[in-house]
């Protein structure tokens, strides 16, 4: 077996644990089936078989339950109505087959009984239900939830069109059912007695509350119980498998990255200080990004709540899916909520750095200036800003860096292995963010610039020829799904040499301009080739976020995909040290000290820049310690400026809090359809008071401290304080700000005292 074949298994074998681990993130199953039209038959022939004692009077078919009423031949003729369903939604009789068998009225005789039993427990169950469909819901049947209630069953109802599941409880002596929509359609919000993430339980109909009365522990202990485990879209995903195929690619990557350097090191193994050097890099950089990057995420428009669809939901954006996918798989695992972005990104981060070190030891054959790329970037302020909190430039700054090393090792060793496994990279590196299109191109040059010698034998090469042809046909049509994804166009705004943030002293230390400049001088006068190389892709990479923005932050976060190749470039200064050649050692020494302290200075000089928040990041900080402060319940709303927009919702069943999300101007117009007098009010004045992310006109342009929603609402109503902050931080200046983009920022969670249409006028 080939080493290739080896890893394909290792992937396949490793693919399998991954899915059976990832797919027990739920507490029970949920299963939709029916009885096939054909299966009537059977059924009639078994209750045919019932004793001479009995006979079957009359039958009812349905989609998912069968109407039976058997009568006694004998004199007095006495007819029982049973009701054969769907063990797996529960069963408050007797299972007897693939039946549970119920009574809705009187029981029968327990020898009616013991007979139906008999000749039921000879049918063949899966020639009597289809599947229709298999949902996880946090739940299961015969749960404790609080307050003693008990979850018996379920059912299924299709009152036009819509699939409704009705969870049985019973507790305290009593029944009921709750009915629950999901997903919940537009518009039926307002139709919620309370409501989680995705699921909806619903009120009576017409809509009001009388049909629960005297129910409302059952529907709190149901609602807190789904609103603390609902993390994931109960909706099947269209891409779902596009999605595995990708976590499938990830992990054979990763597997044969290590089956290639065992072979590596078994070839050539390095000294015992090249691996003291590596695992103390990789060790200090994972330690400093999970204490100094900040744990929030850092976007120009608000707190970006999109993050948290990608968690909870496999879906995809036209920006890349191969960080949803890994955030996705990583909450399924361990149940991370937002954190599983923040703790992916740091391991992604880390791995950069060994990254880097493999391509610059690829290209430059050095292992001092190598082990010293990889501090740089330790260390690099802009890097460490990004490495916990960016969600897609982590996933595709690792993936580009990857996928080149890779090229070059297939170059220097072609066995088939690393040609797959820098195929699986570069095309992973396509499918993280629209810059990583790059990859392809970058890699190309870097054989072109390092290998020249290597072109003719490597394009007579099949393998390569037929690898090419896949890797291209499958980035073409991603890009042509990329085009149709995208509404509107970027908005080019070329902001020059001034946006590359390299060259900014407030994220890059005067001290690595100076180590930037003399390794290029050592890159041009040694390796030349090698250096262009990576001057080239420098300017292809910085110049992508250059021309799509014109926007200092996004500038900020995007060129994070160039560090790593600045940090290629610094790393020629500590060559120079250690070509030197001079009598004196300890000139020597003392210089080799200033090349390490150098990079060392941005985390004391540049801590402030790699720690900072804006004021919406502190927003966001603040409203996932707040929340659980807040009082909530089914009849408890919180009001807010485009609470499914800048606000994050996620956050708010995520805390486990039952609290309805409605917009502030339901609020301020005392709209009874979203804000139900019935239910208690929270109003949320936060950031968003104080900006328009996207007027849609010239006359929606900003024109007072606030904005008019919010000054409404605190003007025309009575709001006491529940908590609140003031914020210090700024705001983005590409954002179209109320007044001013400095703080203070007063914002915080108020209790609108009395029912909205009492207030209204």
């Amino acid at each position: 077996m080939s080493g290739a074949e080896r890893a394909g298994l290792w992937a396949a074998l490793g693919l399998m644990i991954l899915m059976t681990v990832t797919g027990c993130g739920h507490d029970g199953e949920f299963v939709r089936r029916i009885i096939p039209r054909q299966a009537s038959e059977q059924i009639g022939r078994a209750l045919k078989r019932l004793p001479s004692d009995l006979r079957l009077q009359g039958a009812s078919f349905g989609r998912d339950h069968n109407d039976v009423i058997i009568c006694r031949t004998t004199a007095d003729k006495q007819c029982f109505s049973v009701l054969l369903q769907d063990p797996l939604t529960g069963c408050d009789g007797v299972v007897a087959g693939p039946w549970c068998v119920t009574w809705p009225k009187a029981r029968p005789d327990a020898d009616i009984i013991a007979s139906l039993k008999a000749v039921l427990e000879g049918m063949d169950g899966t020639r009597i239900w289809r599947t229709l469909e298999t949902r996880r819901l946090p739940l299961r049947i015969g749960e404790n939830l609080e307050a003693g209630w008990v979850v018996k069953g379920y059912s299924w109802t299709y009152p036009a069109g819509a699939a409704i599941l009705s969870i049985r409880l019973s507790g305290n002596g009593r029944a009921v059912k709750v009915p629950i929509i999901f997903p919940v359609p537009p518009g039926r919000r307002g139709d919620c007695m309370a409501s989680t993430k995705n699921y909806c339980l619903l009120k009576s109909s017409p809509p009001d509350d009388s049909a629960l009365e005297g129910h409302e522990g059952a529907v709190e202990a149901l609602a807190r119980a789904l609103v603390s485990r609902d993390r994931f879209e109960p909706r099947p995903n269209p891409r779902l498998i596009y999605d595995w195929a990708l976590l499938a690619m990830i992990l054979a990557l990763a597997l044969a990255t290590l089956w290639i350097l065992r072979d590596l090191i078994r070839q050539a193994p390095p000294p015992f200080w090249i691996w003291a050097c590596v695992a103390g890099i990789l060790c200090l950089g994972f330690i400093l990004r999970l204490t100094l990057s900040p744990w929030a995420f850092i976007h120009e428009f608000f707190h970006y709540s999109a993050p948290f669809r990608w968690l909870f939901a496999d879906v995809s954006l036209p920006y890349g899916d191969v960080g949803p996918v890994l955030y996705a798989a990583v909450n399924r695992t361990f149940g991370g909520e937002e954190k599983a972005i923040f703790a992916t990104n740091a391991v992604l981060s880390t791995l950069t750095l060994g990254a880097v070190i493999a391509l610059d030891f690829a290209l430059f054959r050095r292992w001092p200036r190598a082990l010293f790329a990889g501090f740089v970037l330790c260390l690099l302020p802009q890097h460490l800003r990004y490495s916990s909190s960016e969600v897609l430039h982590v996933p595709a700054t690792l993936f580009i860096v990857w996928s080149v090393a890779l090229v070059i090792l297939f170059v220097d060793k072609r066995n088939l292995s690393t040609l797959l496994a820098a195929l699986l990279a570069l095309f992973l590196a396509t499918q993280s963010r629209p810059e990583g299109m790059a990859a392809p191109v970058m890699a190309i040059l870097a054989v072109a610039l390092t290998r020249p010698g290597q072109i003719p034998s490597i394009v007579k090469d099949r393998r390569v020829l037929l690898g090419a042809l896949v890797l291209i046909a499958l980035i073409v049509f991603q890009f042509i799904e990329f085009r149709a994804r995208v509404v509107a166009g970027p908005q080019l705004g070329f902001r020059g040499i001034s946006g590359i943030v390299w060259f900014d002293s407030a994220s890059t230390p005067v001290a690595l301009w100076v180590l930037w400049g003399l390794g290029l001088y050592w890159g041009l006068t040694h390796r030349i080739g090698a250096t262009l190389w990576v001057v080239i892709s420098v300017a292809l990479l910085t110049g992508g976020s250059l021309l799509l923005f014109d926007n200092p932050l996004f500038n900020l976060r995007s060129q994070l995909l160039s560090t790593p190749l600045h940090a290629m470039v610094a790393a020629g200064a500590f060559q120079i040290v250690v070509d030197w050649r001079t009598g004196r050692t300890f000139l020597r020494k003392i210089a080799m000290a200033a090349v390490m302290i150098a990079p060392m200075t941005g985390v004391f000089t540049h801590a402030r820049f790699v720690t900072e928040m804006m004021a919406s990041q502190q927003e966001w900080r603040f409203i996932r310690e707040a929340l659980p402060t807040l009082p909530d319940g089914p009849r408890w709303q919180l009001a807010g400026l485009d609470m499914y927009g800048s606000f994050p919702v996620d956050l708010i069943w995520s805390s486990g809090k039952l609290l309805e999300p409605v917009d502030l101007g339901s609020v301020v117009t005392g709209d009874r359809k979203a804000v139900s007098p019935k239910h208690h009010v929270i109003v949320y004045l936060g950031m968003s008071c104080y900006f328009n992310t996207f007027p849609e006109s010239q006359d929606q342009m900003p024109t007072g401290p606030m904005r008019p929603e919010c000054m409404e609402a605190a003007r025309d109503h009575v709001l006491k304080p529940i908590v609140t902050r003031t914020l210090h931080g700024r705001l983005d200046p590409g954002l179209f700000s109320y007044g001013r983009v400095d703080g203070p920022f007063e914002i915080g969670f108020y209790l609108l005292d009395g029912p909205v249409d009492d207030k209204g006028d």
